[in-house]
C-alpha cells in the first residue's frame, strides 16, 4: 500500500509524483517516539505506554479501514454504504461508552449510539443532498469520509458533555436538589448547569472555526489540493464541511445533555443519585480467573472416574450390582445421591401400587428391595427387616 502525492499541474511529468511507503511511516513513528515518549518518560508524566499503544492502534485501524473502504467504494452499493456508516457509529458509541467515560448511566451505550446516529448521519445526509449536491447522496467516495469526519469531531464534544454531566454531578447535584425543593421544575433547575456545560463542550469547535484559514489549514482542504482540485473548490468544500461539523457537534451535545439530565432527574423532580455509576469494563479479568480456577477444579475432581474403569468392569463381571460400586469419595457422594433418588422412586412406585397389592405381597417387595439396595453397609438408611 502506498500514498500518492500528485502535483496540481496535470502537465507535469510523473517524476514529481512521490509514493509514500511503509518506511516513511516508520520514520514518522520514530519522530513520535523521540519527541513524546522520551519527554514523557524523562519527566515522569506516565503517558509513554498510552502513546505507544495509541500509535499502534492508529496504524492497524487505518490499514484495515483502507482495505475495507477500498472494496466498499468500488462496489457502489447503497446497502454496503449504510452498513459501513452504522459500523462507524457503533464503534464511536463503544469508544464513548467503554473507553472514554468514567461514569455512566443506565443504557449508556444505547444512548450514545442513538445520539451519534441522530446528530451525524442526519447532518451528513442533509449536507450531501442540499449543500454538496451529490448525486446520489450516498456516493461512497464522499459520504463515508464525511461520516468519519463528523464522528471524529463530534465525539470530542459529546465526551466533554457526558463528563461534565456525570462526573461533576456531586458538585451540581446538591444545588439542583435545593432548587427542586423550592418548587423549581426540572428545566429551571438544570438551566444554569446546561448553559455552562454546553459552552464548555462547544468551545473547541468554536475556537477551530475562528482560527481556520488564518492559522490552521484543515486536512480536508490539504487532501483536495493534493488530489489536484483548484484552490477555490477546496476552500468552498472545506467551509461546507466545517459548518456540518459544527451543526453535528451542537446537536449531539444537546441530545447527550438532555438524556443524561432526564435520567439523573426523574419525572417526579427528584435527583436520582443511584443512576450515576462507575464504568464497568466489558471483560472482567477477576471473573475470568475465577471461572478458570473452577474449571480446573472440576476436571481434577472428575479425574478419578476415568482411572477406575477397569475396576468397575471387574466388579460388574463378578456379579456386583451397579449401585454397590462406589470407588472414590467424590464418586461415593454422587453415588449416594443417585441411590437416594432411586430409593425415592421405588417408594413412590410402591405407594402408587399399594392399593392393588395384598399386605403380604407388599411386605415381601419391601424386604427384597431393601436387601438389594445395600444401604445398610453405608449407614444412610437402616435396612428393613421382616
Amino acid at each position: 500500500m502506498s500514498l500518492t502525492f500528485a502535483s496540481n499541474d496535470s502537465n507535469e511529468s510523473n517524476d514529481e509524483i512521490y509514493f509514500a511507503t511503509w518506511l516513511d511511516v516508520g520514520i514518522s513513528w520514530s519522530f513520535l517516539l523521540l519527541s513524546a515518549v522520551i519527554i514523557s518518560f524523562s519527566m515522569g508524566i506516565g503517558l509513554e505506554f498510552s502513546i505507544i499503544v495509541s500509535s499502534i492502534r492508529c496504524i492497524i485501524q487505518l490499514t484495515l479501514m483502507g482495505f475495507v473502504l477500498d472494496g466498499v467504494i468500488q462496489s457502489k452499493n447503497v446497502f454496503l454504504v449504510m452498513i459501513m456508516s452504522l459500523m462507524l457509529v457503533l464503534l464511536g458509541a463503544y469508544e464513548l461508552s467503554f473507553i472514554r467515560a468514567k461514569k455512566t448511566i443506565r443504557y449508556f451505550f444505547h444512548t450514545m449510539f442513538i445520539t451519534l446516529l441522530m446528530s451525524n448521519v442526519t447532518i451528513a445526509i442533509l449536507g450531501s443532498i442540499f449543500a454538496l449536491k451529490e448525486e446520489p447522496f450516498w456516493d461512497p467516495a464522499k459520504f463515508i469520509p464525511i461520516i468519519g469526519i463528523l464522528l471524529g469531531k463530534s465525539m470530542s464534544s459529546i465526551a466533554m458533555t457526558t463528563h461534565q454531566c456525570l462526573d461533576n454531578i456531586d458538585d451540581y447535584g446538591q444545588v439542583m436538589e435545593v432548587r427542586l425543593s423550592l418548587g423549581a421544575s426540572r428545566y429551571e433547575a438544570i438551566k444554569p448547569f446546561a448553559i455552562e456545560v454546553i459552552r464548555i463542550s462547544m468551545l473547541p469547535i468554536i475556537i477551530q472555526l475562528s482560527v481556520i484559514g488564518m492559522i490552521n489549514i484543515p486536512g480536508t482542504m490539504v487532501g483536495q489540493l493534493m488530489a489536484g482540485s483548484s484552490m477555490m473548490d477546496a476552500v468552498i468544500y472545506q467551509q461546507v464541511i466545517m459548518f456540518m461539523i459544527t451543526s453535528s457537534s451542537a446537536l449531539g451535545v444537546v441530545i447527550a445533555f438532555v438524556v443524561c439530565m432526564l435520567t439523573v432527574i426523574n419525572n417526579k423532580h427528584v435527583v436520582c443519585w443511584g443512576q450515576v455509576q462507575d464504568r464497568k469494563p466489558i471483560v472482567q479479568w477477576k471473573t475470568i480467573c475465577t471461572n478458570f480456577r473452577l474449571l480446573i477444579k472440576y476436571f481434577s475432581i472428575s479425574q478419578p472416574f476415568y482411572h477406575h474403569n477397569s475396576t468397575r468392569q471387574d466388579q460388574l463381571q463378578q456379579g456386583c450390582d451397579d449401585d454397590e460400586i462406589l470407588l472414590c469419595p467424590t464418586e461415593k457422594k454422587h453415588g449416594y445421591e443417585q441411590l437416594r433418588m432411586k430409593r425415592m422412586t421405588q417408594i413412590k412406585d410402591l405407594t402408587d401400587t399399594r392399593s392393588i397389592l395384598s399386605p403380604n405381597n407388599y411386605l415381601e417387595i419391601i424386604t427384597s428391595r431393601s436387601s438389594s439396595s445395600s444401604f445398610s453397609s453405608h449407614n444412610d438408611t437402616p435396612s428393613t427387616s421382616k
